[in-house]
């Protein structure tokens, strides 16, 4: 069976391709155009102005989405939420994209970008970036210690110390 993280990395670059495009419009505040939003379009072919509506027909933002989602709710948002997780993402992934905000990739990051602004289509497109160096470098059957992500040591974390995205 394969892999989830590999449909992930596919994803990640689909939308990385999308946003570097000047004509990608990018919007923190619309949730069609957001960090989530970005990824859902990919997932999901959905236009931002269809994603932005069944969204804010919710009531909060993705991070409240996520805490409410039910498969079972008939509602659309938790649709969109489903579509997510079928590509491998978790409940608690969600808010770290929409905040750029995973232990596992701001570890990453380089200090002298640090911190990144959530609202920043650039910084958007280096942290899906670096999330999809850290899959592909899990994914990898070569020797771990080795790797370098942004020039920082990859680093396995094991048992207690395991972060998710």
């Amino acid at each position: 069976m394969k892999d989830k993280r590999e449909n992930l990395v596919l994803v990640l670059q689909e939308t990385i391709s999308r946003l570097e495009k000047e004509e990608c419009d990018y919007q923190w505040t619309n949730q069609g155009k957001c960090n989530c939003g970005h990824l859902i379009q990919t997932v999901t072919g959905k236009t931002s102005a269809s994603i932005h509506k069944i969204a804010i027909n919710s009531e909060g933002v993705w991070t409240d989405h996520a805490k409410n989602y039910c498969a079972s709710s008939g509602l659309h948002v938790d649709d969109l939420i489903e579509e997510l997780l079928k590509i491998g993402l978790s409940l608690d992934q969600i808010p770290h994209l929409e905040y750029l905000s995973s232990p596992k990739i701001i570890r990453y990051i380089p200090k002298s970008m640090q911190p990144l602004n959530h609202k920043n289509k650039e910084d958007l497109i280096f942290y899906l970036r670096t999330w999809k160096k850290v899959l592909k470098t899990e994914l990898s059957p070569f020797n771990l210690k080795d790797n370098l992500i942004n020039g920082i040591p990859y680093q396995k974390l094991t048992g207690s110390k395991t972060l998710s995205f």
